[in-house]
C-alpha cells in the first residue's frame, strides 16, 4: 500500500513540474515575442570578445 502512496506523490510531483516549467515558459515566450530580440550583429568583433 505504501508503495502506490510513493508512485502516486511520485506522478503529482512530476505533473506539478511539468505544469511549472509550462508557466515559465509561457511567460518568457511572451516576454521575448514583446522585447523584439532581434540585436544587430557587429562582424568587427572578433575571438572570445563574440
Amino acid at each position: 500500500m505504501s508503495d502506490l502512496i510513493y508512485i502516486l506523490l511520485t506522478l503529482a510531483c512530476f505533473a506539478g513540474l511539468a505544469l511549472l516549467v509550462g508557466l515559465i515558459d509561457r511567460r518568457l515566450g511572451s516576454a521575448e515575442a514583446a522585447a523584439d530580440v532581434n540585436v544587430p550583429h557587429d562582424d568587427r568583433v572578433s575571438g572570445a570578445a563574440r
